[in-house]
């Protein structure tokens, strides 16, 4: 039951915490403090992939009692997950106006409540619905939005092209070959 927490921890904390240490390293010394700083400026994010997360896991939990998954959603139950879901929604804008009245962001950041009352219409639907055929819906990535219907057509079978194994295919007998005529340095 946590997996959303860990997951969200994770992508949201760990990798700006690193890609900070990586900008700062050679001229700053990290402390706690510092660290606590990132982690507070990086809450959203953290709080939105949980979110993510949640969704799917709330679209999910006929499939994972099958499958005896229990995740978070299967100890507090659809209708509480949601309402977790829209709280953490909230409650991470909320925190940006925190990050700019304390000096830890810049105003600019409150750009990003231009997104909430549209991201809030999808969250009313998803919380009607609370179904599989909405995950997609509430997680879709803009570069998804084009294939999000079944294709029209039967996908083509590749097939074996002759000489070129591709980088999909590797015989682990000739462990420097793959595609090339000549053996790679090393």
């Amino acid at each position: 039951p946590i997996a959303e927490a860990l997951t969200g921890t994770a992508s949201g904390f760990f990798i700006t915490v690193v890609s900070y240490y990586l900008a700062v390293y050679q001229t700053h010394v990290i402390t706690l403090p510092m660290i606590v700083k990132v982690f507070l400026i990086s809450l959203p994010l953290v709080l939105m992939m949980f979110n993510n997360l949640l969704a799917n896991n709330t679209c999910d939990l006929e499939e994972d009692i099958e499958n005896h998954r229990k995740t978070l959603v299967y100890y507090l139950g659809k209708p509480l997950a949601v309402k977790v879901l829209l709280g953490v929604y909230i409650f991470s804008f909320i925190w940006l106006f925190v990050l700019v009245i304390t000096g830890l962001a810049p105003w600019t950041v409150l750009f990003l409540l231009f997104l909430f009352p549209k991201n809030w219409q999808s969250l009313k639907k998803y919380r009607a619905l609370q179904g599989p055929q909405v995950e997609n819906f509430v997680e879709r990535r803009i570069g998804e939005i084009g294939h999000r219907w079944e294709a029209c057509h039967k996908a083509f079978k590749i097939g074996d092209n002759g000489r070129n194994l591709s980088l999909l295919q590797h015989h682990f007998g000739e462990p420097y070959f793959v595609g090339r005529l000549v053996n790679l340095p090393g």
